[in-house]
């Protein structure tokens, strides 16, 4: 469960009622799919040697002897946990951890990361089999190794079907993950969908053809409040399983159809959005 609080700011568009509450908090679920956020995707992508991140990427096991030809990657659940703990480790030189940290306006406190190592990636193999299918096997239990996991098959891509109308709720992967929650590190899940990269639909599938392959993590939170006799609903999406700094959320009356509003994707922390007749502060998601 996550819990949302909306600051209340003197920005009403009428009057401010007594009775108007300083902040909301919202308690929210985790729910499998996007919900009512536009699905967005990244590109998976072998880690070139040269790479400053290379280091940081933990020996996995269960790998082929030879996998030049295939795509292996890892991603993380929580990267920001992870450059943390990269950096206090040495796999990542103090040059690329200050550059995160500005680039990012980031200034990490020792109560919410910790040094030990925590198991955030997900390792990722795949590769085209000799009938043209994708194959892919990814690290669901989290144990670092891909020898106990099993391949799946990407469906194909259907006559006259376009990437965005491929996705459905039944084909994310559940994997297990690692989470420091500012005081212990426990074990959650979640879930990533992986398909074709959008891009990339134009290319035949073979042996020597470069492997185009896209991910998300396909979650969201969702909880309903009560503002000014009034229901609401609100949702929660990360841009990774955990949720740190760089979420959005939206929020919508019961009555109305504003959460199927096209591509919005939303407000992020500390900016504004409306409830009623008044604006909130979005601030600490945790």
């Amino acid at each position: 469960m996550k819990k949302l609080i909306l600051a209340f700011l003197i920005v009403p568009l009428f009057l401010v009622y007594s009775q108007t509450p300083d902040t909301i908090v919202v308690n929210t679920n985790r729910i499998k799919g996007f919900g009512p956020f536009p699905m967005s995707v990244s590109p998976l992508k072998t880690m070139d040697k040269d790479n400053p991140w290379i280091n940081s990427i933990p020996e996995i096991k269960g790998l082929p002897n030879d996998y030049s030809k295939m795509l292996f990657c890892t991603e993380q659940t929580d990267f920001r946990q992870h450059t943390y703990q990269s950096y206090f480790n040495n796999k990542i030189s103090e040059e690329l951890y200050n550059g995160c940290k500005s680039s990012w306006g980031w200034e990490p406190k020792s109560n919410e990361f910790t040094k030990d190592f925590v198991k955030v990636d997900i390792a990722i193999l795949a590769y085209n089999d000799s009938l043209g299918n994708i194959k892919v096997k990814l690290d669901r239990n989290n144990n670092y190794d891909l020898s106990d996991d099993e391949w799946y098959t990407i469906p194909p891509k259907l006559l006259g079907q376009n990437f965005w109308g491929r996705y459905n709720d039944l084909l994310p992967i559940e994997v297990e993950y690692e989470l420091f929650d500012g005081y212990e590190i426990k074990k959650c899940t979640t879930w990533i969908y992986i398909d074709i990269f959008p891009f990339a639909y134009n290319i035949k599938s073979g042996e020597n053809n470069k492997l185009e392959l896209s991910y998300a993590f396909a979650e969201h939170y969702f909880g309903e409040f009560n503002f000014n006799n009034e229901k609401y609903s609100l949702a929660l999406k990360g841009s990774r399983a955990a949720i740190r700094n760089d979420y959005k959320i939206k929020v919508w009356r019961n009555e109305t159809k504003d959460k199927q509003s096209g591509f919005d994707e939303g407000v992020g922390e500390n900016e504004l959005i409306r409830i009623g007749d008044f604006y909130y502060k979005v601030i600490n998601a945790a």
